[in-house]
């Protein structure tokens, strides 16, 4: 099961209700909502067919027998059969039939693919980098540095170390710092000796291979004639 981190999934009795149960809780990164898209447009759709339609229980019957793209609709995913609703069908559609759900899954894993390799190419987008434990960041939506503890449970999420707190966060709210540069000292006879020895051959190189005469004096040089109307002024014409 995969929620956001509202305080209903957040609590101790839906923990001990999902190892009750035997099913897995996994929950998106914290200030990150694309992470769960997949229920917001759920919520959003739902959200707009109450508003729109007269009788709520008649807007959710025509949304659950609807066909998806799949060619099922959510009551054929849900429960193998298709329910009853204003259109008029033959009896024997109502008979139970469940699709191939192993097929379906396959062509929906291949159809998720092509569209994430689509918007990737679109758009132009890399997956960054994975942080080490210990790394240095800048955590942009609190505005403060921060230092990578370690990969969190969840998905493309880590947890940072503030200096208020503990926190968990996506990557792409992490920045690394640059690496500072540690600046070692240098003797005084190393920078005096240094550049001395590095100039003495390339004078002597400069001082060979200089040629009497430079290149640029035999270059051809540019003619400019003044215009008609300087001529003109100039009293020339």
């Amino acid at each position: 099961m995969r929620s956001d981190n509202g305080p209903q999934y957040d609590s101790a009795e839906f923990s001990h209700f999902a190892k009750e149960w035997g099913f897995k809780h996994v929950t998106s990164s914290p200030r990150f909502p694309q992470s769960n898209g997949e229920v917001e447009r759920g919520v959003r759709t739902v959200k707009n067919l109450l508003q729109k339609a007269e009788d709520p229980a008649k807007g959710l019957l025509a949304y659950r027998s609807t066909p998806l793209a799949c060619k099922f609709s959510p009551a054929q995913l849900l429960m193998g059969r298709k329910l009853r609703n204003s259109v008029p069908m033959f009896h024997t559609e109502l008979n139970p039939h469940w699709p191939d759900l192993e097929k379906l899954h396959a062509r929906e894993s291949e159809s998720k693919l092509k569209q994430q390799s689509n918007f990737n190419l679109r758009h132009k987008a890399t997956p960054l980098t994975p942080l080490e434990p210990g790394t240095e960041v800048h955590v942009r939506n609190l505005d403060r540095p921060g230092v990578v503890v370690k990969a969190a449970e969840t998905p493309c999420s880590y947890e940072v170390k503030t200096p208020i707190s503990t926190v968990r966060r996506n990557r792409v709210h992490l920045t690394p710092m640059p690496e500072q540069r540690e600046n070692q000292p240098v003797p005084a006879e190393d920078k005096i000796a240094a550049p001395v020895q590095a100039d003495q051959p390339k004078l002597k190189m400069n001082s060979q291979a200089a040629p009497a005469t430079p290149l640029l004096a035999n270059r051809p040089k540019r003619l400019l004639k003044p215009s008609l109307k300087v001529r003109e002024n100039l009293g020339l014409i």
